[in-house]
This record gives structure tokens, sequence and C-alpha cells, in this order.
């Protein structure tokens, strides 16, 4: 209700609030059937879930569907009352607007960096990371990029969500790269890769073979994060298995430029023939294999692997 009241409504305007909990009796404008339709029709490639969770492409198929029926309903003489307006100001208690360019939170985090902020020089940048745990791929493109820059945040995914708990992924990061002096390690907040901006990234399981639509993290992260930081280049590694994590490097490489942000994506490091990825680490905790686990992490990783998980 807040973001619908950050626009100044007029008498005749129309909003469209495109999800099944948002709806008024005496304002309904239903578009759920025709999302069924659409979804039997395409397929969860660009339809999933609910009409608020799909991708670019659905979306602009929903905006066709809901134009056309403004269209009949318009042609017909179909009126909107200003009650519209009053009813949702009720709702908002406050009286504040809270989209992205306000959230509250959002500018706590952006003070946040602004109190970690390394000395601008020629080129800062960034990379974002899970590691889940940390391994010698992670440790491997956080060098190299470290390299190309003069100063490099690696911000470590902070939404709990994962195998292990973001203190110990923090934690093992840190001290996997405190012998690299112009790295700043920084917790990536509610705002990268989170459930706010990104919430595909925690259910890839179920979302194989799935279309997503990134963009939000993606413009949240070019528009809010990196001014603050002077960040003009992101790193990745290059992404052949998951097709989630590819989707998003594809989106970063077509969206952030407009913010002057180069990507820069990193082949991956291999041992044995393939690449070293924490999810071949967690599979070799399942099985046992401590031996394995040794050669594709750093030592600090292997130890509290070890410590905490052998045996388990």
């Amino acid at each position: 209700m807040k973001t619908v009241l950050s626009f100044e409504l007029q008498e005749g305007d129309v909003v469209i609030l495109v999800d099944q909990t948002s709806r008024f009796i005496r304002y309904d404008f239903d578009c759920i059937d025709e999302y069924k339709v659409l979804l039997k029709e395409c397929g969860r490639d660009v339809y999933y879930d609910r009409p608020a969770h799909c991708s670019g492409r659905a979306m602009e198929m929903m905006a066709e569907v809901i134009y056309e029926k403004l269209q009949e309903q318009s042609n017909s003489g179909g009126q909107y009352s200003v009650d519209y307006i009053e009813f949702i100001k009720e709702k908002d208690s406050k009286g504040k607007i809270d989209n992205f360019e306000t959230n509250y939170e959002l500018q706590k985090y952006k003070e946040f960096l602004k109190s970690n902020s390394l000395s601008k020089r020629i080129v800062n940048g960034a990379i974002v990371m899970n590691c889940n745990p940390f391994t010698l791929g992670h440790q491997y493109l956080i060098e190299y990029a470290s390299q190309h820059v003069d100063y490099l945040y690696v911000f470590v995914v902070q939404e709990d969500k994962s195998y292990f708990k973001f203190e110990d992924r923090f934690y093992l990061v840190k001290m996997g790269t405190n012998n690299i002096e112009n790295v700043k390690v920084i917790p990536s907040g509610k705002f990268i890769i989170s459930s706010t901006t990104f919430s595909e990234y925690f259910d890839k399981a179920n979302l194989n073979g799935t279309a997503i639509d990134p963009s939000l993290d993606i413009e949240i992260f070019g528009k809010h994060i990196a001014p603050v930081l002077d960040i003009s280049v992101r790193f990745v590694g290059e992404e052949p298995i998951d097709r989630v994590t590819n989707q998003y490097n594809i989106s970063m490489n077509q969206l952030l430029p407009k913010y002057g942000i180069e990507l820069v994506q990193i082949p991956r490091k291999e041992y044995d023939g393939d690449i070293i990825s924490a999810s071949r680490v967690r599979q070799y905790i399942s099985d046992g294999h401590w031996e394995k686990i040794r050669k594709i992490v750093p030592d600090i990783t292997y130890q509290f692997l070890y410590e905490n998980y052998y045996g388990c």
C-alpha cells in the first residue's frame, strides 16, 4: 500500500495489484483466471507460483491482458471512484512512503557500507558469494578479482537459507582472505541476493528449467549499493552447471552497464577434471570423503568442517 502511495494518484488513475492476496470487494479487478489460462498455455518457463512471481516475458503478457480489459471497460463507460485512493490511505496508518528510494532498512545498510568504505582509488570492484562453504574455487575467484582492481568488496550472502549458517560462512571467507590486503569482506544485508530481492536463488532445486527475472536485485545493486562504494566492476565465476545462477549472470551482463558497471566473468577453478563447487564439498561431507574435501578447500575450511561435521 505504501508503494502505491508513493505515486501521486489522481481521480481516474487505475491501480492494478497483481496478487491473490490483494483483493477488494468494491474495487476488484481480477486477472487470476487469465493468469491460469496463460500458465496452461505457456508452462512454467515463464509462469510459476503466482502472478507476482514470473518472468519478465510473463509480466509483458499479463500487461497486455490487463490493457485489453481496461480498454473494454473504458469503452463501456466504466469509471473509477476517487474513494479507492482514500481506501488505500486508510490502510496506511503512518502515512509514509516506503519504496526503495526511501526504504529505511536500505538507507541504514547504505550508511553501514559508508562506514566500511575503503579509500576511493582508480577502480573498485565487487564480488557476491554465498560460499556454502568457502572453497579453493571461491578463494581463486577473489584472488583473481583482487589483482585487477585497487580495492575489492566481497559481499557474503547474509540470508540464512543455506546448508551452512551465515555466521560460519562469513567467518570462513574472512579467515580465508585475510592475507589479501585490498579485500574487504562485508555482509550482503537484505538487498543483495536475499528473499527481498532474489528469492529464486534459494529455491534452485524447484526451479530447474524455469526462466527467472533477477532484475530487481541487479538494479538495486547498480542504483543503490555500487555508488556508495564507488564500485565500477563486478566479478562473477562462469556458471556451466547452475541454471539459476547462470541466468543471473546473463541478466547482470545486460543490466549493469547502464549503471556504469562492467561485468567480468572468471573461468572456474578445476580439480581432477571438474570445477570446484560448494555442492561438491557438501556431497563429500555426506559421503565421508574427507581426503577429497581436503584437496578442494582452504585449510581453514577443512579444519572447520572436520571439527564440526566429521562423523555426522
